[in-house]
């Protein structure tokens, strides 16, 4: 079963219960309404994602489920850490699913945070977060989301929440 969700940034003190929505999205707590975007709403293998405004497009709308974070758009489509690469600010982009582990992402609806699964070793603490660059809190249209070590700070909290009244989408917002 998967969780229809999009990604974006909510402002202090707003929250959504992420658990209990069986449709969600996501918003980063860097900066105020912007969602986790599909550039040009292209499903290219290699397109690079960043923020925008939240629009309710579905190029901003994402299924979680089974461990993989899919476009709403077409859901043989995840996340996707390119070549596996766990260097800091590696951009995150859009590729064919495969279930290789660079495309395995979770939810920590405590940390806010969206974490790379295999950067999880023996019961500890994740290490490798979806991070807006800069670590700008006011971060424009168009900030690249890319991997980094997980700290904790707003650029890298994101809130899931129930997009529109659709019962099959959801936003990432940042």
């Amino acid at each position: 079963m998967y969780r229809a969700c999009a990604v974006a940034f909510m402002g202090p003190g707003v929250r959504y219960d992420a658990v209990r929505l069986a449709i969600c999205a996501e918003r980063s707590r860097a900066a105020t309404s912007k969602c986790l975007d599909l550039p040009g709403s292209s499903l290219r293998n290699g397109n690079k994602l960043w923020v925008w405004d939240c629009t309710g497009s579905k190029n901003q709308q994402w299924y979680f489920g089974n461990g993989n974070a899919f476009s709403l758009m077409n859901t043989s489509k995840c996340l996707d850490l390119p070549g596996n690469s766990y260097n800091d600010g590696t951009q995150i982009e859009i590729w064919d699913c495969n279930g290789l582990p660079q495309q395995k992402w979770t939810y920590d609806p405590n940390m806010k945070t969206i974490y790379l699964a295999s950067s999880r070793y023996a019961g500890r603490d994740a290490s490798k977060c979806l991070d807006l660059r800069n670590g700008n809190p006011q971060s424009p249209d168009g900030t690249v989301v890319q991997l980094w070590d997980c700290n904790g700070q707003p650029n890298q909290q994101w809130d899931v929440y129930q997009f529109g009244q659709s019962q099959s989408a959801a936003a990432i917002v940042m």
